[in-house]
């Protein structure tokens, strides 16, 4: 009888935390996962877009950090695609082609030695390797290399005065853009 009742015991105690983690799933998921002793982010590789690093070679190829100055940077990987659709078919049909890259970078105006302005003024000069190497490394290790030419670089003053310049690029040597 007494090995009956603690049973019994045990068995409500499971039941109360069950119902309880319950309602607590349903008033915060978050909180529930706590109460259960499981961390909401134990183990999540998500990160957010903070702490990125910017380089790109100048003129002479050297590459230059100018993470401060940059204030927006978009970038593309995409690849072609060819259309191989048959007559037969009741759905798409398509081939990856050739890979590609695109960026645009966006920053504060900068004059101070190796930074944003010492790199673009002259982006019409490409090295003797034939591109810019840019880095994009974001949080946590992994890097993007993409070899560009750089088409532009305009600059634009508002009329709260301050001074920002964009330099979009475009792949330059077949060299297919790659996280490391």
């Amino acid at each position: 009888m007494i090995q009956y009742k603690n049973s019994l015991r045990r068995y409500a105690r499971r039941l109360r935390v069950a119902v309880a983690l319950h309602m607590a799933w349903l008033l915060s998921p978050r909180l529930a996962l706590r109460f259960a002793g499981v961390s909401p982010i134990a183990g999540a590789a998500k990160q957010t877009g903070l702490g990125w690093t910017v380089a790109v070679a100048d003129s002479a190829g050297t590459s230059r950090d100018i993470s401060n100055d940059i204030t927006d940077v978009q970038f593309g990987t995409p690849s072609g695609v060819q259309d191989i659709t048959g007559i037969d078919k009741s759905a798409m049909e398509r081939l990856l082609l050739l890979a590609d890259g695109t960026i645009t970078l966006k920053g504060v105006f900068n004059v101070a030695v190796n930074k944003s302005h010492a790199v673009f003024k002259n982006y019409r000069t490409v090295p003797a390797a034939g591109y810019r190497a840019v880095i994009l490394t974001p949080p946590g290790g992994s890097a993007l290399t993409l070899n560009m030419l750089f088409t532009d670089y305009s600059h634009a003053r508002s009329q709260n005065g301050d001074h920002i310049w964009t330099a979009p690029g475009v792949l330059a040597d077949g060299s297919v853009p790659t996280w490391s």
